[in-house]
């Protein structure tokens, strides 16, 4: 008999909670969630690194006594400023004007700053922009310079050609592609 106070056991009360699921039941969802966090960590991981931002790359190419070399962006993101030089020497000195001319549509991945020196002429045709440039004095070596950022809207990337042309003449031709990541 029990004890005056003392709580007794009802046995027609029911443990109406849901029986706890052992994870070993549902394997492909365990695994599942397994593999969605192991990818978001490895991306989290590599844009640590920086690898997901801006690199540049360089090509370089002669011709005609003539040595041009472009510092361009060979992987960029939308909205990044990005680096594009080209260096043009000659040994034996440059000419008065040097036109540089470059892929038109690849352009149309960037929003300009400006361009340095400034080109005393500019033009284009169906393919190719035109930069007429004016050398400097008694100099072997000249740098152009495009200060640009990716435009927000910009996919995929696109390929590019340079060409130095002097007197008319196409002396020096190279060519490189930017890829543009998300």
């Amino acid at each position: 008999m029990p004890e005056p106070g003392t709580p007794q056991a009802d046995s027609s009360v029911r443990d109406v909670r849901p029986p706890v699921r052992h994870p070993g039941r549902h394997p492909a969802k365990t695994w599942g969630r397994r593999l969605v966090i192991a990818v978001l960590t490895l991306v989290v991981l590599v844009g640590a690194t920086g690898w997901l931002g801006v690199h540049s790359s360089e090509v370089t190419a002669t011709g005609g006594g003539y040595t041009v070399s472009v510092e361009y962006p060979k992987v960029a993101r939308a909205g990044w400023d990005v680096p594009w030089t080209v260096t043009i020497t000659a040994p034996g000195g440059l000419p008065d004007e040097l036109t540089v001319a470059v892929t038109s549509d690849w352009f149309d991945l960037f929003e300009t700053q400006g361009l340095s020196p400034e080109p005393s002429k500019e033009y284009s045709d169906a393919t190719m922009s035109y930069f007429v440039l004016d050398t400097p004095p008694e100099g072997t070596t000249m740098t152009f310079d495009f200060d640009t950022y990716v435009q927000p809207t910009a996919q995929l990337g696109k390929d590019a050609d340079v060409w130095l042309i002097v007197d008319g003449k196409r002396v020096v031709a190279l060519g490189y592609r930017t890829w543009l990541v998300p």
